[in-house]
């Protein structure tokens, strides 16, 4: 009996932590706070614009592997008629 009591006492006391935890971070990551930061270093960012956000609807890997593969293989196809070199 006593032993459990420990050990709801201990999780309590990590709910209070945990849940102050999360209240520090959502302060520091309020737009204020990012905001008041930013002025301090002198970053200079901005917020993003939806212009630079891209909603992309297909599979992510197969779009950013067909980007890199782009000009890997000619989409020509390839000439009817060989290219012969002559030796003299």
């Amino acid at each position: 009996a006593n032993t459990n009591r420990a050990l709801a006492a201990r999780l309590a006391e990590f709910e209070r932590h945990l849940a102050e935890t999360k209240t520090l971070l959502e302060r520091a990551q309020s737009p204020d706070a990012l905001r008041r930061l930013n002025t301090g270093f002198r970053l200079g960012l901005v917020p993003a614009s939806e212009v630079q956000v891209v909603h992309v609807t297909e599979d992510p890997v197969r779009r950013l592997a067909a980007q890199a593969n782009r000009g890997l293989f000619a989409d020509l196809p390839a000439p009817a008629t060989p290219t012969i070199a002559l030796q003299r």
